[in-house]
C-alpha cells in the first residue's frame, strides 16, 4: 500500500512538473534534445554534505543516476524516471545541507533539461 501512493505522489509530482517545465517553459530545439538526451545527467554530483541524512540522499541520487546510464542511449522511459528521481533527491540533499543556491538553481535547470528532452524518453 505505501509503495502504491509514493507511486502515486511521485506520478503528481511528476506531471507538475511537466506542466511548467515542458508545457509552459519555452522549448529546446529538436536537435538539441537530441545531443542531451543520452547526456542527461545535467546536474552533476555535490559532495561535502556534512550531516549522514544529506549524505544518504545525496548517495541515494548517484545510485539512481547510475541505474539510469544502460537505458540513456536506449531512451527508455524507466532510465528517465531514475533521473527524474535523482534530480528530486539531490534536491533534498541540496535542502538538508542548506545549498538553497544549488536548490533553486541547480533544481530549475535540471528539471528544466529534464522535462524537455522527457518525450526522447519512449521505450
Amino acid at each position: 500500500m505505501a509503495t502504491s501512493s509514493a507511486s502515486d505522489l511521485l506520478g503528481k509530482v511528476e506531471t507538475t512538473f511537466n506542466e511548467y517545465f515542458a508545457v509552459k517553459a519555452p522549448p529546446l530545439p529538436a536537435n538539441v534534445k537530441d545531443v542531451f538526451s543520452p547526456l542527461a545527467l545535467v546536474d552533476g554530483p555535490q559532495y561535502g554534505a556534512t550531516y549522514f541524512l544529506a549524505l544518504a540522499f545525496l548517495l541515494a541520487g548517484e545510485v539512481l543516476w547510475g541505474l539510469a546510464i544502460p537505458g540513456l542511449f536506449k531512451q527508455t522511459r524507466r532510465s528517465w524516471q531514475y533521473l527524474f528521481w535523482g534530480e528530486l533527491l539531490n534536491c533534498v540533499y541540496n535542502l538538508i545541507s542548506f545549498n538553497f543556491v544549488s536548490l533553486i538553481v541547480g533544481g530549475l535547470i535540471g528539471f528544466y533539461f529534464l522535462f524537455q528532452i522527457r518525450d526522447r524518453f519512449t521505450k
